[in-house]
C-alpha cells in the first residue's frame, strides 16, 4: 500500500523508527495545537514515547490491523494519517489525521484521507469507515464533510483529551456511498 504518492510534493509513507525524531519535534513544536484535540499526543512526551507509538502501529500494519502513515509535504513531515484498527468481522475501521499548524490549510489531510479511503474500500474491501472529530474542532470536521461523510451523531464525553473529556461528532461512509472523487 505504501508509499502513496499524491503528487510531486505530497506522499504518504509508513512511519519508521528513523522518523521518530522528526515526529517528536513536530509534535513538541505543535503541542498547544495538537493536544487540544488528539487522543494520543499528550501522552507523547519523550522520543521513546514516539518510538513506541511508531512501533505499535508498525506491528498493527504487519498484522493487517491498522497503520500510522506520515504525511510528507515537500520532503518534510507535516503530520499523519492513522487507521486505528480494522475489524474484519464487521469490515469497518476508524481513521484520523493530524497536521502541524504550519501545514494546515493546504488540503493535505483531505487528500491523504481520500487516498487512504479509496484503498480501504477498493483493496481491503471494507464496508464502513468512521471519522471522529471533537465537536468544536471545525477544521477537522470540515474534512469528512468535504468528503461526503454522513454525520451520525454526537458521542458525549467519548474520549479523554489531555485534561478533559471531549464530545465527538461521529461521521461515517459506507462503501456503497463512496464515489472516490
Amino acid at each position: 500500500m505504501f508509499p502513496i504518492i499524491l503528487d510531486d510534493k505530497v506522499e504518504l509513507r509508513l512511519l519508521t523508527d528513523q522518523d521518530a525524531p522528526l515526529m517528536f519535534d513536530l509534535v513538541t513544536r505543535n503541542r498547544a495545537h495538537l493536544d487540544q484535540w488528539l487522543r494520543w499526543s499528550a501522552r507523547v512526551q519523550t522520543l521513546d514515547d514516539v518510538t513506541a507509538l511508531i512501533r505499535r502501529f508498525a506491528q498493527k500494519y504487519a498484522d493487517g490491523d491498522g497503520f500510522h502513515a506520515g504525511i510528507w509535504f515537500e520532503g518534510q513531515l507535516a503530520g499523519g494519517l492513522v487507521c486505528h484498527y480494522i475489524i474484519r468481522e464487521s469490515s469497518k475501521t476508524e481513521i484520523g489525521y493530524w497536521l502541524g499548524a504550519e501545514f494546515v490549510g493546504k488540503g493535505l489531510a483531505s487528500r491523504a484521507a481520500r487516498a487512504v479511503i479509496n484503498h480501504l474500500f477498493a483493496v481491503e474491501k471494507l464496508h464502513r469507515i468512521e471519522i471522529q472529530c471533537g465537536v468544536g474542532n471545525f477544521a477537522s470536521r470540515a474534512i469528512p464533510e468535504r468528503l461526503g461523510f454522513t454525520q451520525e451523531g454526537i458521542k458525549r464525553e467519548s474520549d479523554w483529551i489531555t485534561t478533559r473529556y471531549v464530545d465527538h461528532v461521529l461521521y461515517a461512509m459506507l462503501a456503497a456511498d463512496w464515489d472516490g472523487e
